[in-house]
């Protein structure tokens, strides 16, 4: 079943909140979206076929709300993300919705131009179990942040947050930034890089730090 096509795009309240294109081309699907900002940090979901699938986490640019990824048939077939119904933009403090049957779209043409080059994805989320103060998992916590960026601006951004996280994973070091409900979140222009997770019971977005920046 072919993916291709325009879908709308639902807030949490049910209003309208952007557009997603997907275009199949060969091996490959690029899925772009565009929207009005949001005040919180929130990902993109498809729920169909008794599933809900993370698509990405959006971010700021130019003034509008903005994700470009490209995802081979691989990606796609293990991800079972076969159709899509609802497209919802999600903050992701909000519980994952129940999955929805396919709905109407807008049907485009597949497009000959070769792949597109994929923007930083953001992989299917996965839950971490808790993370308790004592190191539970490997998570400990991490009073200033800051002092594992090199970049003076990134590290001011993130001396002031509170409640973050730090481990070393396979000889990498990952901070766990805590999403709140107000929104407000330090590393915003950095999104796409982070993978969303629980931890405790509690919305993080993981970056993986390298050499003083995340990658």
């Amino acid at each position: 079943m072919s993916l291709n096509g325009t879908y709308s795009v639902l807030s949490d309240s049910g209003a309208p909140a952007g557009t997603l294109t997907v275009t199949e081309s060969g091996l490959h699907t690029h899925f772009r979206f565009e929207g009005d900002l949001v005040p919180a940090v929130s990902r993109l979901m498809a729920t169909a076929a008794g599933r809900t699938v993370s698509l990405g986490i959006p971010v700021p640019e130019a003034g509008r709300l903005r994700l470009d990824r490209t995802m081979s048939r691989t990606q796609l077939r293990a991800m079972t993300l076969t159709e899509i119904g609802q497209v919802l933009l999600l903050p992701l403090t909000a519980p994952l919705p129940e999955s929805a049957p396919p709905a109407e779209k807008t049907p485009e043409a597949p497009t000959e131009e070769g792949p597109r080059a994929a923007s930083p994805a953001e992989p299917e989320e996965t839950e971490q179990p808790p993370a308790p103060a004592d190191g539970g998992e490997g998570w400990r916590r991490e009073p200033d942040p800051g002092r594992l960026f090199t970049d003076p601006a990134v590290a001011a951004l993130c001396r002031s947050v509170a409640g973050a996280l730090v481990r070393e994973e396979d000889g990498q070091t990952q901070l766990a930034i805590p999403v709140h409900e107000s929104g407000a979140f330090p590393l915003t222009s950095f999104l796409c890089l982070g993978t969303p997770a629980t931890i405790g019971g509690a919305p993080y977005v993981v970056f993986t730090v390298k050499n003083g920046a995340p990658v």
